[in-house]
């Protein structure tokens, strides 16, 4: 999230290590059928102790649509059910209004604004914070997988 300057590989093969240290980060691969990338899905700022984390996911324009509710959905559920933290929290940038109706799809509220909070493209840009309880997502999960039912299965 506001990043807007191409990475280099030098730069992705330092971060891919230091995952290997930092237990505040789980990372997914997001693979297609034939084990090409697609992107990645992760939980970020884990804090065990507060029980909560944030969360995104960064897929290839081929990859996004119904991928999306996939990873999205899945990476909600592991974090959840499996981690079991009690909040996720997300950052999306002004303007960003696609990603925020993705968000609110998988049930996440508006929380909150930081303006002039990043640099995107050489100019101040605010972001828009977002939010979802465990108990929310309790709440909501069945509907959820019953409307995308053929790809959740």
């Amino acid at each position: 999230m506001g990043e807007d300057q191409a990475v280099g590989v030098n730069e992705c093969l330092d971060w891919i290590s230091g995952l290997k240290r930092d237990a505040r980060q789980i990372v997914f691969a997001v693979l297609d059928q034939d084990r090409a990338p697609l992107g990645i899905a992760r939980g970020s700022e884990l804090d065990r102790l507060h029980g909560k984390a944030s969360w995104a996911f960064h897929l290839a324009a081929g990859g996004r649509g119904d991928l999306e509710s996939v990873v999205g959905f899945a990476l909600i559920s592991f974090v959840f059910d499996t981690v079991g933290l009690e909040k996720l929290n997300c950052e999306v940038v002004e303007g960003n209004d696609a990603i925020v109706a993705l968000h609110r799809k998988f049930l996440f509220q508006e929380e909150g604004f930081r303006r002039s909070n990043i640099m995107q493209q050489g100019a101040r840009a605010g972001v828009r914070m977002l939010g979802l309880t465990k108990d929310e997502w309790a709440a909501g999960k069945a509907q959820l997988r019953e409307m995308h039912g053929r790809l959740l299965a």
